[in-house]
């Protein structure tokens, strides 16, 4: 999240972040662990209401910090106006999450890659 509220332009560290989680989904290595959070919401949160509490949570705070950084990149011309901040940043939280799912099953780099290429040009 530092990497999202720093200073200076803003969209690069969001396409930055997207393209570490797809590279971190296509990794072989880290691919088959997944991701703390994203694999309690799959297993435990639809049983646990207190572990779904703290799954959405970290996503609200993910969420808001992606908000924020699409605000501030709307705001310095980096994303045009049309472009709604809060759905995009809702719209990445599902890619982050679906490419840590996505990257843990599928042995093909090329289908988180590409997604999160695809999604990413949203922003253009």
């Amino acid at each position: 999240m530092r990497e999202l509220s720093g200073p200076g332009p803003a969209l690069p560290a969001v396409r930055a972040l997207v393209r570490r989680y797809a590279a971190e989904a296509a990794d072989d290595q880290l691919r088959l662990h997944g991701c703390l959070v994203t694999n309690t919401a799959s297993e435990l949160g639809p049983h646990d209401p207190a572990v779904a509490r703290q799954v959405e949570r970290n996503w609200d705070q993910l969420e808001t910090v992606l908000h924020s950084t699409l605000v501030r990149a709307r705001s310095q011309g980096e994303l045009p106006e049309a472009r709604d901040p809060l759905a995009l940043a809702r719209m990445l939280l599902v890619l982050l999450q679906g490419l840590r799912v996505v990257g843990k099953a599928s042995p093909d780099p090329a289908r988180v890659r590409d997604a999160a290429e695809q999604a990413l040009a949203l922003l253009d």
